[in-house]
């Protein structure tokens, strides 16, 4: 009985998480509202920092929450590990342009080459001689 009475006193209705972003971190996000212009301004974060930016800023991300979990997450990593800064422009600047739906026919053709590629594969070790 007093584990239910632990449970029921920190139950959602009671329960408010602190703030999890530091200081400076919500002081750069406002200072984006500024610097970035309204209109065809898009801001690419990784996924757990897109919905404060937009609370904080007005501003749409690439990456947030409710995207973590779809193909997206794979082109945000892989841009955040560029080394060339031209190359993760080049691919920010295809990702803000092709948005979710674009991500998406990207994601479907890297997959149906992949299935390709495994076929290939498994047709030359089927019938190519062993050595």
């Amino acid at each position: 009985m007093l584990g239910l009475a632990s449970v029921w006193g920190a139950s959602p209705t009671t329960y408010v998480q602190a703030p999890t972003f530091d200081k400076q971190t919500v002081t750069h996000f406002q200072k984006l509202e500024t610097l970035v212009p309204a209109s065809n301004a898009v801001i690419a974060t990784w996924w757990d920092y897109g919905y404060m930016s937009m609370l904080i800023n007005g501003r749409p991300t690439l990456h947030d929450g409710g995207s973590q979990t779809t193909p997206t997450t794979h082109f945000i990593a892989n841009n955040l590990l560029r080394r060339s800064q031209k190359e993760a422009a080049l691919e920010l600047k295809m990702l803000g342009n092709a948005g979710y739906e674009g991500v998406i026919a990207i994601a479907c053709q890297i997959k149906k080459t992949a299935l390709r590629l495994a076929l290939m594969i498994a047709l030359f070790t089927l019938f190519l001689p062993r050595i």
